[in-house]
C-alpha cells in the first residue's frame, strides 16, 4: 500500500510539473521496473516487459500482435501534456520477428501523440496527432534503433484527460 502511494504522489507531481511546461511523465517508461503495473493501454496489443538478449541488464517492452498478421502494434501510454508546449521525444526501438518467427520483417513506425483537441469544429478526445510524415523503416536485422521527433501540443483547448504518447507500427504488405 505504501509502495502505491509513493507511486500515486510521483505521478501527481509530475502532472503538475507538465501543467507547468515541464516534461511529460511515461511510468516506468525504461521498462526496468519488472513489477511494475505502469498504466498502458494496448488495443490489440499484449505488452510484457522482458530481458534484452543484446544489452545485457537492460529491459525492454515487447509486443507482440493479438491479431491477424496484418495488425497494427500499439504501445500507448497515459501521460499529461501542457497546451503549447513543445516536447522533444527520444526512444529505441527494435523489430524482432514477424508472427510466423522470421527475422526478416521490415515495418514502419510512427509516433503519436493523442489528446483532446477541435476537429472540424468539434471537441475529440483521444484526437490523433501523428508525427513523422515520412515513412520510417526498420527490420529485425536493423538492432535497436534511436527515435527522435519533437512536436508542440496545440494550444487550442487544455483538456488534459486523455492525453496519451503512442507509438504504433504497421507490418508492411
Amino acid at each position: 500500500m505504501k509502495q502505491e502511494q509513493e507511486d500515486k504522489k510521483a505521478r501527481e507531481e509530475a502532472q503538475s510539473a507538465a501543467d507547468n511546461g515541464g516534461p511529460f511523465f511515461i511510468e516506468n517508461a525504461d521498462a526496468e521496473d519488472v513489477d511494475s503495473k505502469a498504466n498502458l493501454t494496448t488495443g490489440s496489443t499484449t505488452v510484457t516487459i522482458v530481458e534484452d538478449d543484446l544489452r545485457t541488464g537492460n529491459h525492454a517492452y515487447k509486443l507482440v500482435p493479438t491479431g491477424e498478421r496484418q495488425t497494427w502494434t500499439y504501445f500507448r501510454a497515459n501521460t499529461r501534456f501542457k497546451a503549447g508546449a513543445t516536447y522533444k521525444v527520444e526512444f529505441d526501438l527494435r523489430i524482432l520477428t514477424d508472427l510466423d518467427g522470421n527475422a526478416g520483417v521490415d515495418v514502419t513506425s510512427k509516433v503519436n501523440p493523442r489528446y483532446t483537441d477541435m476537429v472540424n469544429g468539434a471537441v475529440k478526445n483521444s484526437a490523433d496527432h501523428p508525427l513523422n510524415k515520412e515513412v520510417v523503416t526498420q527490420s529485425a536485422s536493423d538492432g535497436w534503433v534511436r527515435h527522435s521527433f519533437t512536436f508542440t501540443v496545440n494550444n487550442n483547448l487544455d483538456i488534459r484527460d486523455n492525453d496519451q504518447f503512442t507509438v504504433f507500427i504497421d507490418p508492411k504488405g
